[in-house]
């Protein structure tokens, strides 16, 4: 907190002199966060670059990629429907937060943890209709590599908004302090955008 003091001129004037604000808190929290999004957003992409060269190899050669048919569209529109209205929960905490309004900030949370929770649902109902041994197919094997591997991200950014929730609760987080938030939020988006790009280079051009 900047101190205010008071000082005399050579004329005995006097006039206050306000002490420099603190600097800034680095905001190491939320640039860690964001290395640790783009780095499994490039793991993930990498195993869904393979499952493309794989499958237009595949293709390419006059064969069938996915054994078993293809993939019904009903179980991930519905996971997909579900991470886009977690992006307005996650939003109605971030505004709440600024506002220092901690009970709205408790709800927005809450519903995001629920429609994740509806989600992890959906995706194992998705992987249960597949019916494609990982032993039998290179498919199955890629599918389900990128997809465990985006079910661990949700799973980890459930568990950290968990987390945010309670300091939130502990008044760790407010107006002026929201960085815990805002990387909580950061961690989700990215967590959302990775499954729009899983949906469309998976499940619907197949």
């Amino acid at each position: 907190m900047a101190t205010t003091t008071t000082a005399v001129g050579s004329d005995g004037i006097s006039f206050d002199l306000v002490a420099p604000a603190p600097p800034a808190r680095p905001r190491t929290l939320l640039f860690a966060t964001a290395l640790v999004a783009a780095a499994c957003a490039m793991a993930i992409f990498a195993v869904v670059a393979i499952y493309l060269e794989a499958r237009h190899g595949v293709r390419a050669g006059g064969q069938t990629w996915l054994p078993g048919g293809s993939i019904p569209l009903i179980g991930p529109n519905m996971a997909l429907f579900t991470l886009l209205l977690s992006l307005l929960s996650v939003r109605w905490a971030h505004d709440a937060i600024a506002h220092d309004d901690r009970q709205n900030t408790w709800v927005a949370i809450g519903i995001t943890l629920l429609l994740g929770v509806g989600f992890i649902n959906a995706d194992s109902f998705i992987w249960g209709g597949l019916h494609l041994g990982v032993h039998k197919s290179e498919a199955a094997l890629l599918i389900l590599t990128a997809g465990g591997m985006h079910l661990a991200m949700v799973i980890g950014a459930l568990v950290f908004l968990l987390l945010t929730a309670f300091r939130t609760l502990g008044g760790q987080f407010s107006s002026s302090n929201r960085e815990g938030v805002v990387a909580a939020a950061l961690f989700w988006y990215v967590t959302v955008a990775i499954y729009c790009v899983l949906w469309y280079a998976i499940y619907v051009t197949k």
